[in-house]
C-alpha cells in the first residue's frame, strides 16, 4: 500500500512525454531538496500511445538508480465506455502503478456505473502484483454536476473500490477526494503534477495541513 508519510513521497507525476513541462530527471533533481524518499510516476496512456513506453520506464528506473531514490514505473488509463482500460496487456505488464481515471466518459451516469464496475472488477486482479488507485476519483460525478444529487452511489464506488483492494487518490489539483470525504477515507496523496508550481501546491498544501492540525 501507498501507506507511508505523505512528506516522503510524490505520487502521480506527468512528465513532457505528455503534457508535463518536467522531465523524469527533473523530478529526481528537485525531490533531493525536498528530501523525498520515493517518486510515483503516473504518465498518461492510451491503447495507442504517441511515446516510447520502454524508453520511459527505463529512464525512471535509470534515474533510480543514479540518484539512489526508489521511484515506480505508473501509467493513468481512463475508464472507457465498453468497461475496459485504455492500456494495452503489455503496458500493465511493464507498470508497478495502474491508475483508473475518468476523462472524457460520456455524460451518462448509467453507462458510466456498469462500466466503472467492470473495470475494477478486472483491476482487483491486478492488485495481487501491482498497485491499482483510482485517481481524483469522482471526476465524473463533479464534471456531471453529480456530487449532490447522487452522493449515496458516488460513496458506494468508493467504498467498493476499497474493499476490492483499490486504492483513493485524495488529488490536490481537482480537490478530489472532497471535504470531509478525504477524512473519511482511507487514502494516497496525489499532486497530480506537470509542473514546478504543482511541487509548490504540495508543499503549501502539507504546511496547511500542519497548520489546522496544530
Amino acid at each position: 500500500m501507498l501507506s507511508h508519510s505523505q512528506h516522503s513521497y510524490w505520487f502521480h507525476l506527468h512528465t513532457n512525454v505528455t503534457e508535463g513541462d518536467l522531465s523524469v530527471e527533473d523530478y529526481f533533481k528537485m525531490s533531493k531538496h525536498y528530501g523525498i524518499e520515493e517518486l510515483i510516476f503516473l504518465e498518461h496512456i492510451s491503447r495507442s500511445p504517441q511515446y516510447d513506453i520502454e524508453e520511459y520506464a527505463s529512464s525512471i528506473r535509470n534515474c533510480s538508480h543514479d540518484y539512489n531514490i526508489k521511484a515506480r514505473v505508473g501509467f493513468e488509463a481512463k475508464i472507457l465506455e465498453d468497461g475496459e482500460l485504455d492500456i494495452l496487456d503489455k503496458h500493465i505488464q511493464i507498470a508497478d502503478v495502474v491508475g483508473i481515471a475518468e476523462h472524457d466518459f460520456t455524460p451518462n451516469l448509467t453507462l458510466f456505473m456498469t462500466a466503472w464496475k467492470e473495470v475494477m472488477d478486472y483491476a482487483k486482479t491486478l492488485t495481487a502484483e501491482k498497485e491499482v488507485v483510482w485517481v481524483h476519483p469522482g471526476l465524473f460525478f463533479r464534471k456531471n454536476r453529480l456530487m449532490v444529487t447522487h452522493k449515496q452511489e458516488y460513496q458506494q464506488l468508493l467504498r467498493h473500490a476499497l474493499e476490492n483492494g483499490i486504492q483513493l487518490e485524495y488529488n490536490l489539483k481537482y480537490n478530489l477526494l472532497e471535504r470531509p470525504l478525504h477524512l473519511q477515507f482511507p487514502h494516497v496523496l496525489g499532486i497530480d503534477a506537470c509542473q514546478e508550481s504543482d511541487i509548490i501546491r504540495w508543499e503549501n498544501s502539507l504546511a496547511a495541513a500542519m497548520i489546522s492540525s496544530a
